[in-house]
């Protein structure tokens, strides 16, 4: 006797359950179709903490296939580690401003891309943000300690601000995948302590990156080699003594601007064609340079140590 058929739907689910001779024979399911992502909200109905399943809508805490978004409210403490797939902080606009604050020595890890809007900002003193998510920076980030362990981006309308006295690492433990630094908007460090570029930790900087004070804004000393690639404005501001750049491998294809002090290179350094050297102030290479094209120098340049290799133009004092 053939089998009679039955198919019914449930739970976006296909059972399809079969029987003969008012006998039991099996149950198969197809067409399982995956639930989508789910998004969660901050409310912060109760108060500022993360890890309180009474802030947020669903009244649970986030997992780590939830997109997160905190765009009410004012502060948020990540007093937990967290997992996530991804992050939206922040309004577009309006008077508004969400933080997001980690000073509680926690980890975010976000999966996926992620970002701070305008009015998004995020108070980094301690802790870890790493995860294969791409971070973009619409908003302001206060970097003030802590380890950005994956890849950040600073858009044009975001700013980064370096202060503090704690100690910041720009380091994913892995030379394969280094740790990223991207900036198309402002970066300043402002009398802050070092960041420590390990495991070839890098920098692209294709608009401002802001030197203020004296001291030595980098230091490596675990892994490849880092690198500081300079595609738009090296700008040491303010400042009277000296600034050393000695920790990166540095490139230069935009300007190197220095109004106050004087900066030194001790790496090996080269400059492509299009660069230019501005200000008042004293630049110093101490480690080998390569010159790519026909850098013009418009600023003091010295020669402390080294080899250089190629010609320039000098319009400087």
């Amino acid at each position: 006797m053939e089998p009679c058929r039955f198919l019914f739907v449930w739970l976006n689910k296909t059972y399809r359950l079969l029987f003969t001779a008012g006998l039991w024979l099996g149950l198969t399911i197809s067409g399982v179709a995956a639930d989508p992502p789910a998004t969660i909200f901050w409310t912060g109905a109760s108060n500022d903490l993360w890890s309180v399943a009474a802030n947020w809508n669903p009244v649970r805490l986030p997992l780590a296939t939830d997109h997160v978004e905190i765009t009410t409210g004012t502060n948020v403490d990540l007093n937990v580690n967290a997992s996530i797939a991804s992050l939206r902080l922040g309004q577009t606009n309006g008077a508004s401003l969400q933080t997001l604050r980690m000073n509680a020595n926690t980890t975010l890890t976000l999966a996926t891309n992620s970002a701070t809007n305008l009015r998004g900002d995020i108070d980094f003193v301690n802790g870890v943000i790493n995860g294969a998510g791409v971070l973009t920076l619409h908003g302001t980030m206060n970097w003030m300690g802590g380890t950005l362990a994956g890849k950040l981006s600073v858009s044009t309308t975001g700013q980064m601000l370096m202060t503090g006295g704690n100690i910041k690492y720009l380091a994913s433990g892995s030379d394969g995948n280094p740790a990223t630094i991207t900036n198309l908007g402002s970066v300043v460090w402002t009398n802050a302590s070092a960041v420590y570029l390990r495991y070839g930790a890098k920098i692209v900087n294709q608009a401002t990156w802001r030197f203020d004070g004296d001291g030595d804004p980098f230091y490596y000393n675990v892994g490849a080699v880092p690198r500081f690639e300079n595609e738009g404005t090296f700008l040491r501001a303010t400042g009277d003594g000296l600034m050393s750049f000695g920790s990166a491998t540095f490139t230069n294809r935009g300007a190197i601007t220095v109004q106050a002090g004087t900066v030194r290179f001790d790496a090996a350094s080269s400059c492509a064609n299009g660069s230019v050297f501005n200000g008042t102030g004293t630049v110093v290479f101490n480690g080998n340079m390569l010159l790519e094209g026909t850098p013009v120098l418009n600023t003091r340049v010295e020669m402390a140590s080294g080899n250089l290799a190629g010609s320039f133009i000098i319009n400087g004092p």
